[in-house]
């Protein structure tokens, strides 16, 4: 298979685009390369923004499949700027879905998100069935895109597979841009640094080791519609400070702040469609990949 990842040079594209060239041929479009890692041998690159349609047609050239990792904002800066963040998000979307349509390509997959499309949820752990209620503009655009995907796919006939991953973690991930809580916790305890905290630490999240994420869309591979993909556990902030805390023998000063309007109380996915219809098992527990990651950190800083 011909196979183009947008979005390939992320810390999810990166992992995914290792794991995809083993038995594909793959086209990366991104920006720029991944900085901690470069360009990955047997691998196409095409620099250039996904918005750019004349760049998106030459990414699209002879492809059967397309991933779409790519995200221009985070739930907190969608938040400040919902306009740039439909801007680019929604409506790049869309025109990728009409060249889709134009090429005649077979599938698409995308990346959506576990931990916001669902809003603050009646029932946890969470089903691909339960209710989308997003709180943020980050949930409100990606659950928009997963019912456009599902529209285009409907009246055109082309295959697509909704991924909602929880939060993932682990080497690559960037540590100095507030992107991921265990990645930010690691970097100020390695930098002897405070730490933001929102409100009384007890949000919880699902966590999961990048590379049982990157397991388990690859085994989705040949699947169609909406899968969760998560630990299948939470965990608060407390209970992660406590984790690196221990692992690092080191005591954070904790700045506390005002929890959002927006932020999720507590969300679990229910992954039991995922294990029911392929052979995924999450390989690593937390304590187990935020080892990996903090040693990881140490050599990259």
């Amino acid at each position: 298979m011909n196979i183009l990842v947008i979005g390939g040079c992320g810390f999810i594209g990166t992992h995914l685009v290792k794991s995809l060239k083993t038995k594909h041929k793959v086209r990366v479009l991104d920006i720029k390369t991944n900085r901690f890692v470069g360009e990955s041998e047997k691998v196409e690159y095409v620099y250039g923004s996904f918005l750019d349609k004349e760049t998106l047609i030459q990414s699209l050239e002879n492809i059967d499949i397309v991933y779409h990792i790519s995200s221009t904002t985070v739930p907190y800066s969608a938040n400040l700027d919902p306009i740039f963040d439909t801007e680019t998000n929604l409506i790049g979307t869309l025109q990728l879905l009409g060249l889709i349509v134009e090429k005649k390509i077979k599938k698409i997959i995308f990346t959506s998100s576990g931990g916001t499309v669902y809003g603050n949820p009646k029932q946890v752990p969470t089903k691909e069935t339960d209710c989308l209620i997003p709180i943020g503009s980050y949930g409100i655009t990606k659950v928009a895109i997963e019912q456009h995907i599902q529209s285009f796919a409907t009246r055109f006939g082309f295959q697509y597979l909704i991924v909602r991953p929880s939060n993932p973690y682990g080497p690559l991930q960037e540590f100095d841009k507030n992107q991921g809580v265990i990645a930010t916790f690691l970097n100020a305890a390695i930098e002897d640094k405070p730490i933001d905290l929102w409100g009384d630490g007890n949000t919880v999240r699902d966590y999961i080791y990048i590379d049982d994420l990157i397991n388990g869309i690859i085994l989705l591979e040949e699947e169609e519609g909406i899968y969760n993909i998560g630990s299948g556990g939470g965990k608060s902030l407390n209970e992660i400070i406590e984790v690196i805390e221990n692992m690092v023998h080191f005591k954070f000063q904790k700045i506390t702040k005002p929890l959002s309007k927006h932020a999720v109380g507590k969300i679990i996915l229910d992954v039991k469609k995922l294990r029911m219809n392929t052979s995924w098992q999450p390989k690593l527990n937390l304590e187990e990949g935020v080892a990996i990651q903090l040693n990881w950190m140490k050599n990259n800083k």
